[in-house]
């Protein structure tokens, strides 16, 4: 007589699409702790992902809205503001300096893109979770024989730097081919099957001066590396470069 399963228990895996499973929690690689102190709130792991997911004016006010509550509080401290009016100026000038910022990025973004910088983006549909694995471990290998550093990983996606640390100590040429880098394989809520590899600066281009060039070579260069490994990286790979 067939055995009946506990209703309460989890499905077998084969019931499950193997991109809705329940995911592990993240990995966190901090490597903050090599840098000087004035970037190391901007490459947290955590930020590093968000960077690599939103626009960069986000990320500049999501890091800065604590520091700038700070120095809202001590400037109306310094001048004197009764603590009644604190309630109000402080929350008022924290949120006009964070909308500063923002305006200040945004402007600077979009300059960049004008100008025609755009990140390298490349994606693939692997048809199972074990061409996921196998798509994910061949580019962070492939990554890592370019100085990429792995700070934030979870199931098959991550999110790698390069130079960062070299650059903001300044032992960088500023140059488009050894400037800072940002590697990420990640999905999108509704392409939960798609992985999609994007290679941008790490910080804000504001005129593009050979990046995107540069990027695309570097991220073909990291494909074919990754597809000597396993060919059909290459062979499936959809590149989205755009020029303008």
């Amino acid at each position: 007589m067939a055995s009946e399963r506990d209703p309460d228990s989890a499905p077998p895996p084969d019931a499950m699409s193997w991109e809705r499973r329940i995911s592990r929690p993240p990995v966190l690689n901090d490597t903050t702790p090599a840098l000087p102190p004035w970037i190391r709130p901007f490459a947290k792991p955590e930020v590093e992902l968000l960077a690599a997911t939103r626009p960069k004016f986000v990320v500049v006010a999501w890091v800065a809205a604590p520091y700038a509550f700070l120095v809202s509080l001590v400037v109306n401290a310094l001048l004197g503001v009764p603590t009644r009016h604190m309630l109000f100026t402080v929350p008022a000038t924290t949120l006009i300096g964070v909308l500063l910022m923002m305006v200040i990025f945004a402007a600077a973004e979009l300059l960049g893109w004008l100008s025609g910088y755009r990140p390298a983006v490349v994606s693939w549909t692997p048809g199972d979770e074990h061409a996921a694995e196998v798509l994910a471990s061949a580019l962070q290998e492939a990554a890592a024989t370019r100085g990429f550093i792995v700070v934030w990983s979870k199931d098959q996606t991550f999110v790698a730097t390069r130079n960062v640390e070299q650059a903001a100590r300044g032992q960088t040429d500023g140059s488009a081919e050894h400037g800072p880098r940002r590697l990420s394989l990640l999905s999108k809520p509704k392409a939960a099957t798609t992985r999609t590899l994007k290679l941008g600066v790490h910080g804000l281009c504001v005129w593009n001066t050979g990046e995107t060039e540069q990027l695309e070579g570097l991220a073909r260069g990291i494909v074919q590396d990754a597809a000597r490994r396993e060919p059909w990286i290459a062979e499936s790979a959809s590149w989205h470069v755009r020029r303008s």
